[in-house]
């Protein structure tokens, strides 16, 4: 939108996991107001879904797994992953099939952003050519981060490695990397005691590089159980929670998210 004299409101702070949140009056009122909401999907705005009815606010709703192009990994089983690379032992969990952490792959990225621009174009025909070239100056952005992230993460993919959550599949994929497994599918449900004792036994013969955590996540039942183990520990942040909400925030994202992997990774 930069350049039409128009800007986006942000519904939730990029510190909220949109998994566990309750709008204030104020938020509210941003919905009842917007002439466009943008949203991943039912699946992962879950509060959304209770807020707005489809055969109302279906005008005003543009939701990203629903795009035409949108690629939808399949979600993995918690715990250890199958040997494939990124993991690709999958299975639908608690009734959703795909991953919904799918901005995490740039192709999405692309696809999405090429979607937004048309959508704001139709809203605001007289900036539609700032829209459209904005769109485009993105994708050119988003090809010099992958081929940067190639190269970040170039010596560190066989590298094994454990997640919180299962949030970062469509990144693994995307650049073919070899993650272990993780503690959890879901951000809201901890792991059951065998789940933790197959973790902790691959973490305690040294086949991990590193486990890896959330800023938005309670993550102190982890550091308690691997209080004695000898394994790296690093920071994935899915949601940028500390970088300016500005036109290089989903760079800055990628990039931080191989930074993060290639640092803890590295031999």
């Amino acid at each position: 939108m930069k350049g039409s004299g128009n800007r986006p409101g942000l519904l939730l702070a990029a510190s909220v996991s949109p998994h566990l949140v309750q709008l204030r009056p104020s938020q509210a009122a941003m919905l009842e107001t917007a002439d466009l909401i943008l949203r991943v999907g039912d699946t992962f705005e879950t509060f959304l879904s209770r807020l707005l009815a489809p055969d109302i606010h279906a005008g005003r709703l543009l939701t990203l797994d629903q795009l035409p192009g949108i690629i939808l990994h399949p979600n993995r089983k918690a715990g250890l992953f199958g040997h494939d690379p990124a993991g690709a032992d999958t299975h639908a969990h608690a009734g959703i099939p795909f991953d919904p952490h799918l901005w995490l792959d740039p192709e999405n990225g692309r696809t999405a952003a090429r979607a937004i621009a048309e959508r704001l174009a139709a809203l605001d025909p007289e900036h539609a050519p700032v829209y459209l070239d904005n769109a485009g100056r993105f994708d050119v952005r988003l090809l010099q981060v992958e081929r940067e992230i190639d190269g970040m993460l170039a010596t560190v993919r066989e590298r094994p490695y454990l997640v919180l959550h299962d949030a970062f599949g469509s990144f693994e994929r995307r650049f073919g990397l070899h993650p272990a497994g993780a503690f959890a599918i879901s951000p809201d449900r901890r792991p059951g005691p065998r789940r933790l004792d197959d973790l902790r036994h691959i973490v305690s013969n040294g086949d991990i590089a590193c486990i890896f955590t959330e800023p938005q996540l309670d993550t102190g039942w982890i550091d308690t159980i691997l209080a004695e183990e000898p394994v790296r520990k690093g920071v994935l942040d899915p949601l940028g929670s500390t970088l300016p909400a500005d036109e290089e925030h989903y760079p800055r994202l990628l990039l931080g998210i191989a930074r993060s992997l290639r640092d803890c990774l590295s031999p």
